[in-house]
Protein backbone atom coordinates (compact mmCIF):
# COMPACT_ATOMS: atom_id res chain seq x y z
CA UNK A 1 0.00 0.00 0.00
CA UNK A 2 1.35 3.22 -0.90
CA UNK A 3 0.37 6.77 0.58
CA UNK A 4 1.39 10.03 -1.21
CA UNK A 5 1.30 13.18 0.98
CA UNK A 6 0.46 16.63 -1.13
CA UNK A 7 0.54 19.71 0.74
CA UNK A 8 0.87 23.63 0.12
CA UNK A 9 3.90 25.88 1.77
CA UNK A 10 2.79 29.28 3.56
CA UNK A 11 5.19 30.06 0.92
CA UNK A 12 1.91 28.90 -1.51
CA UNK A 13 5.10 26.06 -2.87
CA UNK A 14 3.32 22.53 -3.92
CA UNK A 15 4.50 19.79 -1.84
CA UNK A 16 4.24 16.02 -2.00
CA UNK A 17 5.83 13.34 -0.19
CA UNK A 18 5.57 9.46 -0.20
CA UNK A 19 4.24 9.27 3.36
CA UNK A 20 3.85 5.52 3.16
CA UNK A 21 5.00 2.26 1.06
CA UNK A 22 4.35 -0.77 2.90
CA UNK A 23 3.13 -4.84 2.23
CA UNK A 24 -0.43 -5.32 3.88
CA UNK A 25 -0.53 -8.25 5.88
CA UNK A 26 -4.30 -9.92 5.88
CA UNK A 27 -7.14 -9.47 3.58
CA UNK A 28 -6.98 -5.88 1.98
CA UNK A 29 -10.23 -5.18 3.40
CA UNK A 30 -11.36 -0.78 4.01
CA UNK A 31 -10.31 -2.12 7.75
CA UNK A 32 -7.25 -3.29 7.33
CA UNK A 33 -6.26 0.04 5.04
CA UNK A 34 -7.55 2.28 7.33
CA UNK A 35 -5.52 0.45 10.36
CA UNK A 36 -2.28 1.24 8.33
CA UNK A 37 -3.52 4.71 7.24
CA UNK A 38 -4.14 5.81 10.90
CA UNK A 39 -1.20 3.59 12.25
CA UNK A 40 0.80 6.65 9.07
CA UNK A 41 -1.43 9.39 10.65
CA UNK A 42 -0.30 9.23 14.42
CA UNK A 43 3.53 8.62 13.57
CA UNK A 44 3.68 11.87 11.20
CA UNK A 45 1.53 13.55 14.19
CA UNK A 46 -0.45 14.69 11.28
CA UNK A 47 -4.47 13.15 11.76
CA UNK A 48 -6.41 16.45 12.67
CA UNK A 49 -4.76 17.73 9.31
CA UNK A 50 -6.01 15.23 7.11
CA UNK A 51 -8.45 16.51 4.58
CA UNK A 52 -9.13 13.96 1.63
CA UNK A 53 -8.46 10.67 0.26
CA UNK A 54 -7.77 10.37 -3.42
CA UNK A 55 -8.34 6.78 -4.41
CA UNK A 56 -9.72 4.55 -7.37
CA UNK A 57 -13.19 3.48 -7.41
CA UNK A 58 -12.62 -0.08 -5.29
CA UNK A 59 -15.17 -0.83 -2.76
CA UNK A 60 -12.80 -1.16 -0.06
CA UNK A 61 -11.85 2.53 -0.26
CA UNK A 62 -15.52 3.74 0.89
CA UNK A 63 -15.24 1.10 3.82
CA UNK A 64 -11.68 2.67 4.57
CA UNK A 65 -13.00 5.74 5.36
CA UNK A 66 -15.69 4.39 7.26
CA UNK A 67 -13.28 3.01 9.51
CA UNK A 68 -10.93 5.84 9.43
CA UNK A 69 -13.67 8.42 10.30
CA UNK A 70 -14.65 6.33 13.33
CA UNK A 71 -11.25 5.84 14.43
CA UNK A 72 -10.15 9.30 14.08
CA UNK A 73 -13.86 10.74 16.12
CA UNK A 74 -12.08 8.45 19.46
CA UNK A 75 -9.97 11.22 19.62
CA UNK A 76 -11.21 14.35 17.72
CA UNK A 77 -14.01 16.17 16.90
CA UNK A 78 -15.45 16.74 13.45
CA UNK A 79 -18.02 19.82 14.69
CA UNK A 80 -16.57 23.11 15.09
CA UNK A 81 -18.48 25.33 17.65
CA UNK A 82 -17.17 27.24 20.75
CA UNK A 83 -18.26 23.95 23.23
CA UNK A 84 -15.66 21.66 21.39
CA UNK A 85 -12.99 20.86 24.35
CA UNK A 86 -10.82 18.28 22.11
CA UNK A 87 -8.74 19.11 18.79
CA UNK A 88 -10.63 19.39 15.65
CA UNK A 89 -9.87 17.20 12.65
CA UNK A 90 -11.31 17.89 9.09
CA UNK A 91 -11.63 14.72 7.66
CA UNK A 92 -15.43 13.68 7.00
CA UNK A 93 -15.68 10.22 6.17
CA UNK A 94 -17.03 9.19 2.39
CA UNK A 95 -17.85 13.16 2.37
CA UNK A 96 -14.20 13.73 2.03
CA UNK A 97 -13.27 10.80 -0.07
CA UNK A 98 -12.14 11.83 -4.17
CA UNK A 99 -12.38 9.23 -7.18
CA UNK A 100 -9.19 9.07 -9.13
CA UNK A 101 -10.23 11.16 -12.35
CA UNK A 102 -7.46 8.81 -14.18
CA UNK A 103 -9.67 5.46 -13.17
CA UNK A 104 -12.60 7.29 -14.70
CA UNK A 105 -11.17 8.09 -17.60
CA UNK A 106 -9.73 4.77 -17.97
CA UNK A 107 -13.38 3.09 -17.63
CA UNK A 108 -14.97 5.45 -19.66
CA UNK A 109 -12.11 4.45 -22.55
CA UNK A 110 -12.42 0.82 -21.66
CA UNK A 111 -16.82 0.41 -22.35
CA UNK A 112 -15.52 2.98 -25.20
CA UNK A 113 -12.79 0.10 -26.52
CA UNK A 114 -15.36 -2.59 -25.75
CA UNK A 115 -18.01 -1.81 -27.43
CA UNK A 116 -15.29 -1.94 -30.64
CA UNK A 117 -14.59 -5.27 -29.49
CA UNK A 118 -10.73 -4.49 -29.36
CA UNK A 119 -10.51 -7.38 -26.21
CA UNK A 120 -7.71 -7.09 -23.51
CA UNK A 121 -3.75 -8.34 -24.01
CA UNK A 122 -4.94 -10.50 -21.51
CA UNK A 123 -7.15 -12.24 -24.24
CA UNK A 124 -4.57 -12.17 -26.85
CA UNK A 125 -2.39 -13.99 -25.13
CA UNK A 126 -4.62 -16.89 -24.38
CA UNK A 127 -4.93 -17.06 -27.96
CA UNK A 128 -1.40 -17.09 -28.68
CA UNK A 129 -0.83 -19.64 -26.10
CA UNK A 130 -3.46 -21.83 -27.80
CA UNK A 131 -1.90 -21.63 -31.36
CA UNK A 132 1.65 -22.27 -29.67
CA UNK A 133 0.03 -26.04 -29.22
CA UNK A 134 -1.18 -26.21 -32.81
CA UNK A 135 1.28 -28.05 -35.00
CA UNK A 136 0.66 -25.29 -37.47
CA UNK A 137 -0.02 -22.08 -36.39
CA UNK A 138 -2.06 -19.65 -38.16
CA UNK A 139 -4.56 -17.62 -37.64
CA UNK A 140 -7.73 -18.20 -39.41
CA UNK A 141 -11.27 -16.72 -40.72
CA UNK A 142 -12.17 -16.40 -36.81
CA UNK A 143 -9.77 -14.25 -35.60
CA UNK A 144 -10.30 -12.55 -38.94
CA UNK A 145 -13.76 -11.16 -37.06
CA UNK A 146 -11.81 -9.58 -34.10
CA UNK A 147 -12.29 -5.56 -34.02
CA UNK A 148 -9.55 -3.75 -35.77
CA UNK A 149 -7.88 -3.09 -32.35
CA UNK A 150 -7.47 -6.72 -31.50
CA UNK A 151 -5.91 -7.56 -35.08
CA UNK A 152 -3.34 -4.98 -34.10
CA UNK A 153 -2.86 -6.46 -30.65
CA UNK A 154 -2.75 -9.94 -31.86
CA UNK A 155 -0.18 -9.01 -34.52
CA UNK A 156 1.87 -7.15 -32.41
CA UNK A 157 2.48 -9.89 -29.63
CA UNK A 158 3.09 -12.57 -32.01
CA UNK A 159 5.78 -10.47 -33.91
CA UNK A 160 7.23 -10.19 -30.22
CA UNK A 161 7.02 -13.62 -29.58
CA UNK A 162 10.02 -14.84 -31.51
CA UNK A 163 13.60 -13.40 -32.16
CA UNK A 164 12.82 -14.12 -35.86
CA UNK A 165 9.80 -12.39 -36.21
CA UNK A 166 11.64 -9.42 -34.34
CA UNK A 167 14.47 -9.60 -36.90
CA UNK A 168 11.92 -9.94 -39.90
CA UNK A 169 10.41 -6.56 -38.33
CA UNK A 170 13.45 -4.75 -38.13
CA UNK A 171 14.47 -5.58 -41.50
CA UNK A 172 10.71 -4.20 -42.61
CA UNK A 173 11.15 -1.18 -40.06
CA UNK A 174 14.65 -0.74 -39.18
CA UNK A 175 14.89 1.41 -35.48
CA UNK A 176 10.79 1.84 -35.22
CA UNK A 177 9.00 -0.88 -33.12
CA UNK A 178 5.40 -0.72 -32.26
CA UNK A 179 4.77 -1.46 -28.61
CA UNK A 180 2.02 -3.97 -27.44
CA UNK A 181 -0.16 -2.19 -24.60
CA UNK A 182 -0.29 -4.30 -20.97
CA UNK A 183 -4.08 -4.28 -19.37
CA UNK A 184 -2.32 -2.78 -15.92
CA UNK A 185 -1.15 0.19 -17.84
CA UNK A 186 -3.12 3.33 -18.46
CA UNK A 187 -2.65 4.93 -21.89
CA UNK A 188 -0.67 2.21 -23.43
CA UNK A 189 -3.58 0.94 -25.32
CA UNK A 190 -3.35 4.94 -27.12
CA UNK A 191 0.26 4.32 -27.61
CA UNK A 192 0.08 1.02 -29.34
CA UNK A 193 -2.46 2.11 -31.44
CA UNK A 194 -0.74 5.51 -32.21
CA UNK A 195 2.36 3.37 -33.07
CA UNK A 196 0.01 1.12 -35.42
CA UNK A 197 -1.38 3.90 -37.07
CA UNK A 198 2.72 5.90 -37.72
CA UNK A 199 3.82 2.86 -39.24
CA UNK A 200 0.89 1.23 -41.07
CA UNK A 201 2.78 0.99 -43.91
CA UNK A 202 5.16 -0.84 -42.82
CA UNK A 203 2.73 -3.09 -40.74
CA UNK A 204 0.99 -4.08 -44.08
CA UNK A 205 4.48 -5.13 -45.77
CA UNK A 206 5.59 -7.55 -42.59
CA UNK A 207 1.69 -8.97 -43.28
CA UNK A 208 2.12 -9.64 -46.76
CA UNK A 209 5.40 -11.31 -45.82
CA UNK A 210 4.12 -13.90 -43.11
CA UNK A 211 0.74 -16.07 -44.64
CA UNK A 212 0.12 -16.82 -40.84
CA UNK A 213 -1.09 -13.62 -40.41
CA UNK A 214 -2.86 -12.60 -43.29
CA UNK A 215 -6.34 -13.25 -41.49
CA UNK A 216 -5.74 -10.31 -38.95
CA UNK A 217 -4.88 -7.81 -41.93
CA UNK A 218 -6.70 -5.01 -41.42
CA UNK A 219 -9.56 -4.06 -43.85
CA UNK A 220 -10.38 -0.75 -45.69
CA UNK A 221 -12.94 -0.14 -43.43
CA UNK A 222 -10.81 -1.28 -40.64
CA UNK A 223 -8.84 2.04 -41.46
CA UNK A 224 -11.40 4.21 -39.54
CA UNK A 225 -8.90 3.17 -36.67
CA UNK A 226 -7.68 7.41 -37.04
CA UNK A 227 -10.56 8.30 -35.62
CA UNK A 228 -10.12 6.03 -32.46
CA UNK A 229 -7.34 7.49 -31.32
CA UNK A 230 -9.10 11.41 -31.55
CA UNK A 231 -11.70 9.83 -29.24
CA UNK A 232 -9.60 8.18 -26.69
CA UNK A 233 -7.31 11.89 -25.68
CA UNK A 234 -10.53 12.90 -23.41
CA UNK A 235 -8.36 14.47 -20.80
CA UNK A 236 -9.83 18.07 -21.72
CA UNK A 237 -13.53 19.06 -21.92
CA UNK A 238 -14.98 15.60 -21.91
CA UNK A 239 -17.80 16.37 -21.79
CA UNK A 240 -18.31 18.38 -25.20
CA UNK A 241 -15.24 16.17 -26.89
CA UNK A 242 -17.68 12.86 -26.40
CA UNK A 243 -21.21 14.85 -27.50
CA UNK A 244 -18.82 15.89 -31.00
CA UNK A 245 -17.95 12.32 -31.41
CA UNK A 246 -21.36 11.09 -30.61
CA UNK A 247 -22.90 13.69 -32.96
CA UNK A 248 -20.09 13.44 -35.37
CA UNK A 249 -19.95 17.54 -35.06
CA UNK A 250 -16.29 19.62 -35.82
CA UNK A 251 -13.23 17.90 -35.72
CA UNK A 252 -15.64 14.58 -36.11
CA UNK A 253 -17.75 15.13 -38.63
CA UNK A 254 -16.66 12.09 -40.65
CA UNK A 255 -16.43 9.69 -37.52
CA UNK A 256 -17.29 5.99 -38.29
CA UNK A 257 -20.59 5.25 -36.94
CA UNK A 258 -19.61 2.28 -34.50
CA UNK A 259 -17.42 4.63 -33.15
CA UNK A 260 -20.45 6.88 -32.51
CA UNK A 261 -22.08 3.67 -30.97
CA UNK A 262 -19.09 2.99 -29.25
CA UNK A 263 -18.97 6.61 -27.41
CA UNK A 264 -22.39 6.53 -27.18
CA UNK A 265 -21.41 3.93 -24.47
CA UNK A 266 -18.48 5.94 -22.65
CA UNK A 267 -20.82 8.80 -22.49
CA UNK A 268 -23.05 6.59 -20.29
CA UNK A 269 -20.84 5.60 -17.80
CA UNK A 270 -19.26 9.38 -17.88
CA UNK A 271 -22.84 10.71 -16.99
CA UNK A 272 -23.02 7.44 -14.02
CA UNK A 273 -19.79 9.17 -12.56
CA UNK A 274 -20.54 12.94 -12.99
CA UNK A 275 -23.77 12.26 -11.04
CA UNK A 276 -21.58 11.00 -8.18
CA UNK A 277 -19.36 14.17 -8.12
CA UNK A 278 -22.48 16.30 -8.09
CA UNK A 279 -23.22 15.52 -4.72
CA UNK A 280 -19.27 16.38 -3.38
CA UNK A 281 -19.24 19.81 -2.78
CA UNK A 282 -15.51 20.01 -2.85
CA UNK A 283 -15.05 20.29 -6.52
CA UNK A 284 -17.43 23.14 -6.53
CA UNK A 285 -15.00 24.64 -3.68
CA UNK A 286 -11.68 23.76 -5.41
CA UNK A 287 -13.11 25.15 -8.59
CA UNK A 288 -14.08 28.35 -7.30
CA UNK A 289 -10.60 29.40 -5.65
CA UNK A 290 -9.22 29.86 -9.14
CA UNK A 291 -9.69 33.67 -9.17
CA UNK A 292 -9.69 33.72 -13.01
CA UNK A 293 -12.82 31.62 -13.08
CA UNK A 294 -14.57 31.98 -9.62
CA UNK A 295 -17.76 30.78 -10.23
CA UNK A 296 -18.48 31.42 -13.38
CA UNK A 297 -17.50 27.87 -15.00
CA UNK A 298 -20.43 26.64 -12.37
CA UNK A 299 -22.95 29.51 -14.09
CA UNK A 300 -21.78 28.32 -17.74
CA UNK A 301 -22.53 24.52 -17.06
CA UNK A 302 -25.96 24.64 -15.05
CA UNK A 303 -28.87 26.41 -15.07
CA UNK A 304 -29.21 29.32 -13.24
CA UNK A 305 -31.71 28.00 -10.59
CA UNK A 306 -28.82 24.86 -9.88
CA UNK A 307 -25.97 27.15 -10.31
CA UNK A 308 -27.35 29.93 -7.64
CA UNK A 309 -27.98 27.25 -5.36
CA UNK A 310 -24.68 25.41 -5.61
CA UNK A 311 -22.94 28.90 -5.72
CA UNK A 312 -24.74 29.29 -2.29
CA UNK A 313 -23.65 26.38 -1.01
CA UNK A 314 -19.78 26.86 -1.57
CA UNK A 315 -20.59 29.93 0.49
CA UNK A 316 -21.86 28.56 3.74
CA UNK A 317 -19.50 25.69 3.63
CA UNK A 318 -16.56 28.42 3.19
CA UNK A 319 -17.57 30.56 6.30
CA UNK A 320 -18.49 27.14 8.11
CA UNK A 321 -15.17 25.70 7.59
CA UNK A 322 -13.16 29.23 8.27
CA UNK A 323 -15.26 30.00 11.06
CA UNK A 324 -13.00 29.84 14.47
CA UNK A 325 -15.05 30.33 17.57
CA UNK A 326 -12.12 32.40 19.11
CA UNK A 327 -12.89 34.86 16.78
CA UNK A 328 -16.56 36.04 18.69
CA UNK A 329 -15.13 35.34 22.02
CA UNK A 330 -13.48 38.09 24.17
CA UNK A 331 -9.65 38.12 24.24
CA UNK A 332 -7.45 38.68 27.58
CA UNK A 333 -5.01 41.21 27.64
CA UNK A 334 -1.48 39.34 26.61
CA UNK A 335 0.76 39.61 29.24
CA UNK A 336 2.64 42.78 29.38
CA UNK A 337 1.08 44.62 26.94
CA UNK A 338 -0.59 48.27 28.09
CA UNK A 339 -3.75 48.77 28.63
CA UNK A 340 -3.71 51.87 26.33
CA UNK A 341 -2.43 49.50 23.96
CA UNK A 342 -4.86 47.17 24.37
CA UNK A 343 -7.62 48.74 23.91
CA UNK A 344 -6.40 50.79 20.76
CA UNK A 345 -5.89 47.40 18.97
CA UNK A 346 -9.12 45.77 19.97
CA UNK A 347 -10.53 49.05 18.15
CA UNK A 348 -8.38 48.31 14.90
CA UNK A 349 -8.56 45.02 14.62
CA UNK A 350 -11.41 43.29 12.23
CA UNK A 351 -14.26 41.67 13.71
CA UNK A 352 -15.83 38.26 13.18
CA UNK A 353 -17.95 40.45 10.54
CA UNK A 354 -14.90 41.96 8.73
CA UNK A 355 -13.19 38.70 8.82
CA UNK A 356 -16.01 37.10 7.28
CA UNK A 357 -16.52 39.69 4.66
CA UNK A 358 -13.50 38.30 2.43
CA UNK A 359 -15.14 35.16 1.56
CA UNK A 360 -18.45 37.48 0.35
CA UNK A 361 -15.60 40.08 -1.50
CA UNK A 362 -14.13 37.88 -2.90
CA UNK A 363 -17.21 35.53 -4.71
CA UNK A 364 -18.88 38.88 -5.37
CA UNK A 365 -16.25 40.00 -7.64
CA UNK A 366 -15.78 39.47 -11.18
CA UNK A 367 -12.93 37.06 -11.47
CA UNK A 368 -9.62 38.83 -12.32
CA UNK A 369 -7.90 39.46 -15.66
CA UNK A 370 -5.69 36.73 -17.28
CA UNK A 371 -3.59 39.66 -18.26
CA UNK A 372 -2.23 42.01 -15.57
CA UNK A 373 1.19 41.79 -16.47
CA UNK A 374 2.13 40.29 -12.82
CA UNK A 375 2.24 36.84 -13.75
CA UNK A 376 2.81 34.44 -16.95
CA UNK A 377 -0.30 33.86 -18.40
CA UNK A 378 0.85 30.64 -19.20
CA UNK A 379 2.77 29.86 -16.02
CA UNK A 380 1.59 26.91 -14.26
CA UNK A 381 1.75 28.49 -11.08
CA UNK A 382 -0.33 30.93 -11.90
CA UNK A 383 -3.34 30.60 -9.64
CA UNK A 384 -0.90 29.90 -6.20
CA UNK A 385 1.51 33.08 -7.33
CA UNK A 386 -1.99 35.15 -7.37
CA UNK A 387 -3.04 33.75 -3.90
CA UNK A 388 0.90 34.18 -2.59
CA UNK A 389 0.52 38.06 -3.86
CA UNK A 390 -3.29 38.70 -2.42
CA UNK A 391 -2.66 36.67 1.14
CA UNK A 392 -3.56 39.70 2.65
CA UNK A 393 -6.64 41.00 0.43
CA UNK A 394 -8.13 37.78 1.22
CA UNK A 395 -6.95 35.83 4.07
CA UNK A 396 -9.34 33.69 4.90
CA UNK A 397 -10.10 32.69 0.85
CA UNK A 398 -6.13 32.16 1.06
CA UNK A 399 -6.22 29.76 3.56
CA UNK A 400 -8.91 27.46 1.92
CA UNK A 401 -6.32 27.58 -1.06
CA UNK A 402 -4.13 26.53 0.89
CA UNK A 403 -6.43 23.68 2.04
CA UNK A 404 -8.47 22.32 -1.08
CA UNK A 405 -6.28 23.15 -4.12
CA UNK A 406 -3.37 20.56 -3.27
CA UNK A 407 -6.15 18.00 -3.16
CA UNK A 408 -5.32 15.88 -6.17
CA UNK A 409 -8.35 14.60 -8.71
CA UNK A 410 -5.84 11.19 -9.53
CA UNK A 411 -3.72 8.89 -7.76
CA UNK A 412 -1.24 9.12 -10.58
CA UNK A 413 1.77 9.78 -8.19
CA UNK A 414 1.23 6.60 -6.59
CA UNK A 415 0.87 4.50 -9.15
CA UNK A 416 4.27 5.98 -10.22
CA UNK A 417 5.58 4.76 -7.68
CA UNK A 418 4.74 0.98 -7.73
CA UNK A 419 5.88 1.63 -10.96
CA UNK A 420 9.60 1.98 -10.10
CA UNK A 421 9.32 -0.26 -7.34
CA UNK A 422 8.75 -3.13 -10.03
CA UNK A 423 12.04 -2.54 -11.35
CA UNK A 424 13.50 -3.68 -8.27
CA UNK A 425 10.84 -6.05 -6.96
CA UNK A 426 9.74 -7.62 -10.24
CA UNK A 427 6.27 -8.38 -8.88
CA UNK A 428 5.03 -7.90 -12.50
CA UNK A 429 1.97 -6.17 -11.20
CA UNK A 430 1.05 -3.09 -10.03
CA UNK A 431 -1.60 -2.55 -7.10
Amino acid sequence: MGIMGHWISPEFEKREELLEFTDICGPHSGENLAEIVMRMLEELDVAPKLLTITGDNAANNGTLCDSLHAELLKKYDDKNDQFRIRPLMRFRGRQSFIPCLAHVINIICRDVLASLRAGSAREAKTILDEMATQSSPTFTSAHSTKGAIMKIRLLIQWIARRPQRRQSWKEVSPGKQVGYDVDTRWNSTYIMIADALRLQKELGQFVRMHPEVHAIQLTDNECSCPMIIESLPIYWGLDDLLDDVQKAEGDFEDVDTEIRDAVERGIQKMNKFARKMDTNLLYYVASVLDSRIKSSLIGSQMSAQDAGLIISQVREFLKEYLYEPSMSCVVDRPPGMSETMWRTLRKVQPSQRTLLSDIDRYLDAPPVSWSHHMIDDADEEWVLKWWKANVFSFPLMAKAARDYLPIPSAEVGIEREFSNAEMYWGSGNTV
